[in-house]
């Protein structure tokens, strides 16, 4: 028989491997890293803010251990988040983030909880109401809401102005805002995202890792500027472009906090040091829609009801 010989004839990435696995500290950091890349980092944060309401209502309904999950457990969980008002699809995550703590714990989930699981999500959607996508912005609509934003009354102006320039990167681009924004204080475009080719008037924003993008890799977009002549544009048009090219320079070099890390995501100022939360950009097109509505009435756009509101989010800008 051949015999393997574990030392020699071997690849350095091969070699890498023995020696981490000759070491607990480090097979274990390595496990770590893995499992930390099994989810976004968003994911995560949604993920354990929803175990952590499952392990509390174990608690509270005196059921020890709260894992592994039975079929009395979950169907509990979800007539309680039911009783309280959770909408359909909010339930339905919540059943999924606890059979995945399941895998996640190495229990093993039985096909009679999966079944059970699909009776309980059945019964959660039940009388929900119709399912609906988000309508979409159109260019008319991102260029007729901005002068809302000048408006005296418009709260936080800076803030107003940043996210509208973002909305515009984001519905040129065809972008989610978590990557425009960003999902957390550490994510978001920076400025060297951006790259600028000043002769044809024209932008390249480069992706990095993403949740749709975990490599981050080959993902790059260009526009041009759509802008009438300079002498031809007004000071909103500057202020506030409906232009790929000029939002996108707007962002970079036009904030009251320009930070000298060029990776540091954009930040209109040292007040928003944080991330912008996407339900700032929810408000303010909401805010811009309702009296874009007023003034369009033609348009036929509803947005004095919460069912017209639910209409239009953050993605209708990208569905434009």
């Amino acid at each position: 028989m051949c015999k393997i010989d574990v030392v020699f004839n071997m690849t350095v990435k091969q070699k890498t491997v023995l020696t981490i696995a000759s070491d607990p500290m480090q097979t274990d950091e390595a496990v770590q890293d893995l499992r930390d890349k099994m989810l976004a980092e968003r994911t995560w944060a949604s993920h354990s803010s929803e175990i952590r309401l499952y392990v509390g209502f174990c608690a509270k309904n005196g059921i020890d251990p709260p894992w592994p999950v039975t079929r009395d457990s979950l169907e509990k969980f979800v007539a309680l988040m039911a009783k309280a008002a959770y909408a359909p699809g909010s339930i339905v995550q919540y059943i999924g983030a606890v059979l995945r703590q399941m895998v996640l714990m190495h229990f093993d989930v039985e096909p009679g909880l999966l079944q059970w699981r699909r009776y309980l999500v059945q019964a959660a959607k039940r009388d929900g109401g119709d399912a609906h996508r988000m309508l979409p912005i159109s260019y008319v609509m991102l260029a007729g809401i901005r002068e809302f934003i000048l408006q005296a009354s418009c709260f936080r102006l800076v803030l107003q102005i940043f996210l509208y320039r973002m909305a515009v990167i984001t519905w040129f681009f065809v972008m989610r805002i978590d990557e425009t924004l960003g999902a957390t204080d550490t994510r978001g475009l920076g400025r060297d995202a951006f790259a600028f080719d000043h002769a044809n008037r024209s932008v390249t924003i480069s992706l990095f890792v993403t949740k749709m993008n975990q490599e981050g890799v080959r993902c790059r977009r260009t526009h041009f500027c759509v802008c009438d002549v300079d002498s031809q544009r007004s000071d909103v048009d500057r202020l506030l472009p409906v232009c790929p090219y000029c939002a996108a320079f707007a962002v970079c070099v036009d904030n009251d906090k320009v930070s000298e890390d060029s990776s540091a995501p954009l930040r209109p100022d040292d007040v928003h040091d944080k991330a912008p939360k996407s339900e700032h950009m929810l408000k303010l097109l909401r805010a811009m829609l309702e009296k874009y509505a007023e003034k369009f009435p033609e348009f036929g756009l509803d947005l004095k009801t919460a069912e017209g509101r639910n209409l239009y989010g953050t993605q209708s800008l990208r569905r434009g």
